[in-house]
């Protein structure tokens, strides 16, 4: 099905009070539809799940109205065009699972009602930290394509995506001063280091990611996983302070030293796995 009956309308100007289309999951093709810009009361504009083609046009910033855009999982390519940043309603952004390029446009940071932006799998290049994300003082979801400092000032931030971007570097210890990040992923990447003991502090925390290749293991935390290189290396004391975790699964990871007293100060531990390890010392207090 192609996309260019359904708009003709928009580009008649029928389409002067639309405000919501919703059209996601239905084999729509061709290239991206402008006529749809025409559009200008639309606030949200849901497509994903198509097999939509082409570059975003520049005259989406037509769209002031906009407060989702929901494209992912498209075949859309070329770059996100300079003037996003008039999009200044815009609080969701899907652009993940498509073939968009180029560096992030520093306009971004005028859109400050943003809460949630999705990048992963693309291939966005050159300096993607140039929008400074500590202006975007509400984001509380970020799927992005690297780890910069300046995420460090979105105190506002509960979930953080950094699904397929090859990221190779350790988990920075700054992600543990994020007073409300509760679920944090990382599949697809080839982290290395130990576990910052910064992220203990955060007791609701959830991490989930997954080995491409390496020395990883998992390290279950409520009921999700942190795959690191942590081979004959003690267990940090500071997991004691992960007050709600229920289940923690260790064995096989070739942990050595002692099993912290710590342990016993996790109220809510269900379960326990230290099987297969080179670690001594008393069992936990209960």
């Amino acid at each position: 099905m192609t996309l260019v009956p359904t708009f003709f309308v928009c580009s008649q100007g029928g389409c002067s009070k639309l405000q919501i289309f919703h059209a996601s999951h239905n084999n729509l093709s061709g290239s991206h539809p402008e006529d749809i810009y025409n559009a200008t009361k639309l606030e949200e504009l849901i497509l994903p799940l198509n097999s939509l083609n082409g570059a975003i046009s520049e005259i989406i910033s037509n769209l002031t109205h906009l407060v989702i855009l929901d494209l992912y999982y498209n075949h859309l390519s070329g770059v996100i065009q300079s003037n996003f940043g008039k999009l200044s309603k815009l609080k969701f952004m899907y652009f993940d699972f498509s073939s968009l390029e180029g560096n992030l446009p520093p306009s971004l940071i005028n859109c400050t009602n943003l809460l949630g932006i999705h990048l992963g799998f693309n291939y966005l290049e050159g300096d993607l930290t140039t929008p400074n994300f500590s202006k975007l003082s509400h984001l509380s979801k970020l799927d992005l394509l690297g780890i910069t400092s300046q995420l460090s000032n979105l105190k506002s931030l509960v979930i953080l995506q950094l699904i397929g971007n090859q990221i190779t570097r350790s988990i920075p210890s700054w992600l543990g001063t994020l007073p409300k990040l509760f679920y944090m992923e990382m599949p697809a990447n080839q982290i290395s280091g130990e576990f910052p003991k910064q992220l203990c502090r955060l007791p609701m925390l959830m991490v989930n990611a997954s080995p491409v290749n390496g020395y990883e293991f998992e390290l279950p935390l409520f009921n999700s996983n942190v795959l690191l290189s942590w081979n004959n290396r003690p267990i940090p004391t500071e997991i004691g302070q992960l007050q709600l975790l229920h289940g923690w699964n260790l064995g096989g990871y070739n942990f050595s030293g002692n099993i912290p007293d710590q342990i016993s100060n996790i109220e809510y531990l269900e379960g326990l796995n230290l099987s297969t390890n080179h670690v001594s010392g008393k069992s936990p207090r209960q």
